[in-house]
């Protein structure tokens, strides 16, 4: 932090003076800064600030995090908008300490298993009470969720289930992968605002991998006792034309038979996922891989590519 005198010095043009050289002001202020001396030359004082930049990252988004709680919490705006001037402990004050904070920040690796409370923007205020709630251990997130969220999920007292980064918004994501392991946190997306609760952590699940309907033929002439085999596509194209051997779950009521999957199925067994062209059990597939099913395989070119290599009398559509 730089005194008055050296703001000024540093930046303030004195009549009768010469304003210093940028490389000069780049060395005192490195010197001040990040210690180094000012007689260093221009690209050791570049390649140290931008080393020093690069550990205060990590920090730095936990702080943002903590900044963007203002823009909907009961707290001052003033003593959170860019940190600035605001110490740690300030921004902590006494609270619990399953409070998200930007000192218990933590960047997770793998996986996250998140449950959420989703409100409309406009009430705000009511999610500070429920989060509130929470941080006060007077209610639990899942009882609150039940209760008031506007999520689907509230059916399951908020639990979204397992997420890997890229499959939710940028700032749901950001929160959910630097929260600690039981502690709560808010979000604002396009989606609304969000309490969330990050419940457990893991390594990622082995990703779905991709077999043709040739593979898929050697297996249906195997032992289908040794394999699992879903339909996801929609009744009314089970209709039109079926592999009888497969059981019709279709990816659009996923979030129905998703939550008892893993105790109606076996996680180890060999799992073909099919649709018309294998886009949509691609998604059914890498949904059940985050399930915990630990052997998951996706039929390319789903029973439109049966019907034009395997089987030609099979009706397409």
């Amino acid at each position: 932090r730089l005194s008055p005198r050296q703001h000024q010095h540093h930046t303030t043009a004195t009549p009768g003076k010469r304003t210093k050289h940028p490389q000069t002001m780049s060395r005192t202020l490195a010197a001040t800064l990040f210690r180094i001396p000012a007689a260093t030359s221009t690209a050791t004082v570049t390649a140290s600030m931008m080393r020093a930049t690069a550990a205060c990252r990590p920090a730095a988004r936990a702080l943002s995090h903590v900044s963007s709680w203002a823009r909907f919490s009961g707290e001052s705006r003033n003593n959170h908008a860019g940190m600035g001037g605001t110490s740690c402990a300030a921004v902590r004050r006494s609270t619990p300490l399953r409070r998200f904070t930007a000192a218990a920040a933590v960047v997770h690796s793998g996986q996250v298993k998140v449950a959420h409370i989703l409100m409309d923007p406009a009430d705000a205020s009511r999610l500070d009470e429920l989060y509130a709630q929470i941080v006060g251990e007077t209610a639990t997130l899942a009882e609150l969720a039940a209760l008031n969220s506007v999520c689907p999920s509230k059916a399951n007292g908020g639990e979204i289930g397992w997420v890997s980064r890229g499959q939710t918004v940028g700032a749901f994501e950001d929160v959910a992968f630097t929260t600690p392991v039981g502690a709560v946190a808010k979000a604002a997306t396009n989606f609304g605002v969000h309490i969330i609760q990050v419940l457990e952590v893991r390594e990622l699940p082995p990703a779905p991998i991709n077999v043709s309907v040739a593979d898929l033929q050697e297996v249906l002439e195997g032992d289908l006792d040794e394999v699992q085999l879903i339909d996801v596509r929609e009744s009314h194209e089970w209709d039109i034309a079926n592999l009888g051997q497969f059981t019709l779950m279709p990816l659009s009521q996923m979030q129905t038979w998703a939550p008892d999957a893993a105790d109606d199925l076996d996680l180890s067994k060999p799992t073909y996922v099919l649709c018309k062209a294998g886009i949509r059990s691609r998604q059914a597939a890498t949904r059940l891989a985050d399930l915990g099913f630990t052997d998951v395989r996706n039929v390319s070119g789903g029973i439109d590519a049966w019907a034009a290599r395997i089987d030609p009398s099979m009706a397409r559509y």
